[in-house]
């Protein structure tokens, strides 16, 4: 059955937010819900294991927990 990139695009990034410590997915929820109000026109996706947002191709905008071995969460 055929899905809409969009709906395809949300379900990828719902479902790393939701494999998110609870402090760490509320902050992906409200950063996710803000950058998409914000680049309407933008593309999102997961790349490299994190969400990242691309306008025309191009790689715009990504978030991440930190660098592996931080232990400062």
């Amino acid at each position: 059955m055929y899905q809409h990139k969009a709906f395809n695009q949300a379900r990828d990034l719902l479902a790393f937010n939701n494999k998110q410590s609870t402090a760490h997915k509320k902050v992906c929820d409200l950063l996710t819900t803000a950058i998409d109000a914000e680049l309407t026109e933008a593309e999102s996706r997961i790349w490299h294991a994190h969400p990242v947002w691309f306008l025309a191709g191009t790689p715009l905008l990504g978030t991440a927990n930190g660098r592996a071995g931080n232990t400062q969460d």
